[in-house]
């Protein structure tokens, strides 16, 4: 993992919050000035960021990398190819790295990109077209992002293939048998079990419980949600509860087994043996072959619900609305 700073400043990543520290203060002027700037002077975009443009400087040796950087800029010397886009992670600033080191002659494809079908302004498409028409191929893994593509960049070829992770193959049933041992849930699993896969706060803030205005009350809002959906199944039925990890980190903010905690908290069970948390840091691989062994998932995660489907477990997506890749990829393209 390289540092966030050796490709962009901090003040382009951050994003509107609702508070009076300053963190917060910070982060939505930060927000303001720049979608300011993309509303009413757009064509500041065009140009790529100082990072960008120094970063191809140090792999190429023009520049002498901070100190800090040293390191990580020696092992990125040695990359022959780059792939990028995956899950919507393209934007412009991604765009503008990606150009720079095309005029070192480094080649590159754009695989699994969910694109950005909400960019219509031409100086932002602009920036896409440079990547999309030097790249060696274009994959969306969502026909949503797909149609914005062909939309905007007719003369451009791409093309529209599923998440690679439908097509992940599960660990072994005799690797699956001696996980479950090792992690202690093999006689939890041997009874019917439904597994969950929750949110982290920040999807919940950007795209659900639209009665809520403030992030505090959505989080609230969604973890009163999911206790009562499992106080709900403990009553009315007798399946055992397994939350599985699905993020967890590199912070807590993006720990999602501090909210399957909390969810478990508040829910005040009497019996908390048929509730369980698996904390431990597992393969996709890994989950994908206990998701086998559940008996139902109820599933915040596309990926999650991409590894039932994969498996043949039955699911219930708790999506919102605004998430595309349920309408493009659940929707349109499972045709579920």
């Amino acid at each position: 993992m390289h540092p966030g700073d050796l490709f962009f400043s901090d003040w382009r990543s951050r994003g509107f919050e609702l508070g009076l520290s300053f963190r917060q203060i910070y982060s939505s002027m930060c927000s303001l000035i720049r979608n300011g700037m993309n509303k009413f002077f757009p064509f500041w975009i065009i140009s790529p960021h100082k990072q960008a443009v120094n970063f191809a400087k140090y792999i190429s040796g023009t520049k002498q990398p901070p100190k800090r950087h040293a390191k990580s800029v020696e092992l990125l010397k040695n990359v022959d190819y780059i792939i990028a886009g995956h899950n919507g992670g393209l934007d412009e600033y991604v765009c503008h790295i990606i150009n720079e080191l095309d005029k070192l002659n480094i080649p590159y494809g754009i695989f699994g990109s969910s694109m950005q079908p909400s960019y219509k302004e031409k100086n932002m498409l602009s920036v896409f077209e440079k990547t999309f028409k030097n790249s060696n191929f274009n994959i969306a893994r969502n026909p949503i992002g797909y149609e914005w593509a062909i939309k905007h960049f007719p003369k451009l070829n791409f093309e529209i293939r599923p998440d690679p992770a439908f097509g992940m193959n599960p660990i072994s049933e005799d690797e699956t048998v001696s996980l479950l041992k090792k992690l202690k849930i093999d006689d939890f699993l041997s009874k019917k079990t439904i597994m969950i896969t929750t949110a982290e706060p920040a999807p919940i803030t950007r795209n659900s419980f639209d009665e809520f205005n403030f992030p505090n009350q959505k989080i609230i809002a969604h973890r009163k949600f999911l206790s009562e959906f499992i106080t709900k199944i403990y009553n009315e039925t007798d399946f055992n509860i397994l939350f599985l990890p699905h993020t967890i980190g590199p912070d807590l903010r993006m720990d999602d087994r501090k909210i399957s905690e909390d969810v478990i908290i508040r829910s005040k069970l009497e019996d908390n043996s048929r509730v369980r948390l698996l904390k431990n840091d597992l393969s996709a691989k890994e989950l994908k072959g206990i998701i086998k062994k559940g008996h139902f998932l109820l599933a915040e995660r596309v990926h999650s619900i991409i590894g039932a489907i994969g498996v043949c477990t039955p699911f219930m997506c708790l999506g919102s609305p605004h998430d595309l890749r349920l309408e493009g990829i659940l929707k349109i393209q499972m045709e579920l």
